[in-house]
């Protein structure tokens, strides 16, 4: 939108934008469709795609495919528009994506989707980096306040330290996944430590850390912390541990892959 509104002046120039995002936009589209109905995940027993678009103008794309799959068709967004670009200035996207109960009231979830988007475009760094935020409702009733005041509510002392995140990429979902199994890292222990954390701030990263180290050991949690780092990628370090709570459930399925 601010690329836009800084390089397009006359009628015709915002015709051929709008035709360059739109053929970008399908070729996207037609590529994602043809990957997921390879894939299981995508599918109903039947066979049928589990994949719907609810917007799609301009250069605002809406789309809801199941949880497990989400990360998959936000990644496979990110890898297609890597190297878009118009006229030599790097394109970039917000995004917004909610993890949430197939019974949820579509038009509520596009309001969420839409709100985190617009919470990326504070972010100065933007122009030049794809960002994204997140919401996981799995586990929570709908919330009706505000997204800034569910989030106060949700982290109390963590949250004005909350950051948004740079899209994560294949790689390091895989690599982290798997030093996760591998460590047999104990996700009932993070949950509870990072919970203690957010009520009380009685706990820091490094006490997370320690904490966790006597159950894996001290050397599969030096390679697990940094594999987070380089994942999230956090000024704070206590919320690599936080978001890793909140998106296990999400991540822990790319250690079945060898991508």
């Amino acid at each position: 939108g601010s690329m836009q509104s800084r390089l397009v002046k006359t009628a015709e120039e915002k015709t051929a934008f709008d035709d360059e995002i739109t053929q970008k936009h399908r070729a996207f589209l037609k590529q994602q469709i043809l990957d997921s109905l390879k894939n299981k995940d995508y599918l109903t027993h039947n066979g049928e795609l589990r994949l719907e678009t609810l917007l799609w103008g301009g250069d605002e794309i809406l789309m809801v495919v199941p949880a497990c799959c989400g990360f998959d068709t936000l990644l496979r967004f990110y890898q297609a528009i890597e190297n878009w670009t118009y006229r030599g200035e790097k394109m970039t996207y917000s995004c917004g994506l909610v993890f949430s109960q197939a019974n949820t009231p579509i038009y509520r979830l596009t309001k969420l989707a839409k709100d985190l988007a617009e919470t990326n475009k504070q972010d100065p760094q933007l122009k030049t980096h794809n960002r994204l935020d997140y919401l996981v409702l799995e586990s929570m009733d709908f919330p009706s306040e505000p997204l800034d005041v569910l989030r106060q509510r949700q982290y109390q002392l963590a949250a004005e330290s909350r950051q948004n995140l740079q899209p994560l990429n294949a790689t390091g979902l895989s690599t982290l996944a798997h030093a996760l199994i591998e460590s047999d890292f104990p996700k009932s222990k993070l949950v509870e430590l990072v919970k203690a954390y957010v009520a009380d701030g009685e706990e820091a990263a490094q006490v997370v850390e320690n904490r966790i180290a006597h159950v894996i050991g001290e050397a599969q949690m030096t390679r697990v912390t940094q594999h987070i780092a380089q994942l999230f990628q956090q000024d704070d370090p206590f919320w690599n541990w936080l978001h890793l709570a909140e998106l296990w459930d999400y991540l822990l399925p790319w250690g079945d892959r060898n991508d």
